[in-house]
């Protein structure tokens, strides 16, 4: 008999993070604890907007931040792909663009549906 670990309490909060994402729309600036196919950034999850790429995706859980360190967007995905993830490929890089356009100095906010924003402060652990 196989039996779970972990904390039964533990296993319930994470089964509301998804539906939390849903709710608040990330505002990156240090992008340090934003993930990049599951929060909503710039309106929409980037695993639904752009599906097709997502599914070549090497790492299906990543960092908005080492997305935008890496020196190449190409080496993210599993090559070669279909021509629809290519073609997302080059619509995320306008995407990237855009988000690198944002003021890095400032913490990242999560705004909610009913309007709220609330800043993420970073801890002095965190790497920069």
């Amino acid at each position: 008999m196989r039996r779970e670990k972990g904390s039964f309490w533990w296993k319930d909060i994470l089964r509301l993070h998804q539906q939390y994402r849903g709710i608040a729309m990330c505002i990156p600036h240090k992008v340090r604890h934003i993930s990049f196919w599951d929060d909503i950034i710039l309106g929409r999850f980037f695993s639904m907007k752009y599906p097709n790429l997502y599914s070549f995706a090497k790492e299906a859980v990543i960092s908005l931040k080492r997305v935008r360190e890496s020196e190449n967007i190409v080496d993210l995905f599993s090559i070669p792909m279909t021509r629809q993830a290519h073609n997302e490929q080059l619509l995320l890089a306008d995407d990237l663009l855009e988000l690198n356009s944002y003021d890095h100095e400032e913490n990242d906010e999560l705004t909610f549906i009913w309007g709220h924003t609330i800043t993420i402060i970073s801890s002095p652990s965190d790497p920069q």
